[in-house]
């Protein structure tokens, strides 16, 4: 796999959170094959309120498998 997940925390937009936690999406052990090809591997992430999120990588590396897997246009494999 060749891309990174950059989580930046923003101070400046504090918001009210309802709850004790203060995540706000959270993603457990993803993984996704096409065909015999592993394209995703045990992904786990969460984002926090106030974070800007940036996903980056090569060509083919997965992020639109996993962006449409976040969108529901896709089913991953596991997770």
């Amino acid at each position: 796999m060749s891309w990174v997940l950059l989580k930046i925390p923003i101070k400046s937009l504090k918001k009210e959170v309802s709850s004790n936690k203060n995540v706000h999406f959270e993603v457990s052990n993803i993984s996704k094959n096409i065909g015999n090809k592993q394209i995703l591997k045990d992904i786990s992430f969460r984002f926090d309120t106030n974070e800007i999120i940036a996903l980056v990588g090569k060509n083919g590396a997965g992020k639109s498998t996993l962006g449409k897997i976040l969108a529901g246009l896709t089913k991953e494999t596991k997770g």
